[in-house]
C-alpha cells in the first residue's frame, strides 16, 4: 500500500479515535454510567471510515452502490442500538456491567482495564472490520478488469443480508409490543421460528458479501467475514443473548427445535 492510502485512513482514524476518547473521558469523569455506548460507535465507524475514501476515490457506480450498502449497515445498526438504550432509559448494557464485577478495583487499573478492553478493543475491531473495504475503494480505480459477477453476487448478498436483520428487527420489536397477547417468553415468530439468531444471521451474510464483493481487489474481506461470525458465535452474541434465559423452560425447549444460526426448519419436539 502506497503513502497516499495511509494519509487518507489517517483521517477518519482521527476522527474515531477522538469519539472513542471522548466517550471514555465522559464515562469516567461520570463515574463511567454507561460504557456500552461504544456500541453506537461501532455502528458509526464503518459510515465514517466508507465516507472519507468515498471522497477521495473517483466516486464511480461501483464506489456509490457500496458505500450505500454500508451506510444502510450503519444506519440499522445504529438506530436499533440507539432504540435499545432508549427503551432501557440509557441504563448501561449488562454485558458490560457484569464483565466489570470481576475487575480488580483499583481505581487506576479498573479504568486501564475499561480502557484498552472496551475502548481500544473495539476501535482495533471496527478497523480490522472495514479495512478491506477501504483496499478495495481505493486501488478499485487501478485496475484495467472488473469481474462484474463477483460484484453482482458480492452485491446481492449484503442486501438480502440487510434483508434479513431488517425483517428480524421488526418481528422481535412487534413480539415485545404485543409480548403480553402472546402468552409466550420467548419470540418465534417469522425468521424466529427457523433461527434463534436470524439477526446475527443476516449481520454474518452481509459480511459474506462484502468478502466476495471485493474479491477482485482482495480476500482480505474473509478475515472481517470470519471475525464478526466468531464474535456473533462465541463472543458477544449468541453466548451472551442466550445467558439471560438460562433455566427458562420455555427456552431450553426452543432450543431443542431450533437452529441457533443458520435458518432451517423447525425439529419437532
Amino acid at each position: 500500500m502506497d503513502s497516499i492510502f495511509f494519509q487518507i485512513l489517517f483521517i477518519p482514524l482521527g476522527i474515531l479515535a477522538s469519539l472513542y476518547f471522548v466517550s471514555f473521558f465522559k464515562n469516567t469523569i461520570l463515574t463511567y454510567t454507561n460504557d456500552s455506548e461504544v456500541d453506537i460507535i461501532w455502528g458509526f465507524s464503518p459510515i465514517v471510515f466508507v465516507s472519507i475514501f468515498y471522497v477521495f476515490s473517483q466516486q464511480t457506480l461501483i464506489h456509490t452502490v457500496l458505500t450505500i450498502l454500508v451506510y444502510l449497515w450503519g444506519i440499522r445498526l445504529f438506530l436499533t442500538i440507539f432504540s435499545k438504550h432508549q427503551n432501557t432509559h440509557f441504563k448501561e448494557d449488562k454485558r458490560y456491567t457484569e464483565m466489570k464485577k470481576s475487575w480488580n478495583q483499583n481505581k487506576f487499573l479498573f479504568n486501564l482495564r475499561r480502557f484498552l478492553q472496551i475502548y481500544v478493543l473495539q476501535f482495533i475491531l471496527s478497523l480490522i472490520l472495514v479495512s478491506p473495504i477501504l483496499v478495495f475503494m481505493y486501488y478499485l480505480n487501478q485496475i484495467n478488469e472488473f469481474n462484474q459477477l463477483m460484484f453482482t453476487v458480492g452485491g446481492i448478498i449484503m442486501f438480502i443480508g440487510l434483508v434479513i436483520e431488517h425483517f428480524a428487527d421488526l418481528q422481535l420489536k412487534d413480539f415485545i409490543k404485543k409480548k403480553d397477547s402472546h402468552m409466550k417468553s420467548i419470540c418465534d415468530i417469522g425468521l424466529w421460528n427457523y433461527s434463534r439468531h436470524p439477526n446475527y444471521f443476516g449481520e454474518s451474510l452481509f459480511w459474506l458479501g462484502v468478502a466476495i464483493l471485493i474479491i477482485p481487489i482482495t480476500y482480505l474481506g474473509f478475515i472481517s467475514w470470519a471475525m464478526i461470525t466468531f464474535l456473533l458465535l462465541f463472543v458477544s452474541g449468541i453466548p451472551t443473548a442466550e445467558r439471560g434465559f438460562k433455566g427458562n423452560e420455555e427456552f431450553e425447549q426452543y432450543k431443542k427445535e431450533v437452529s441457533p444460526f443458520i435458518p432451517w426448519f423447525r425439529k419437532k419436539a
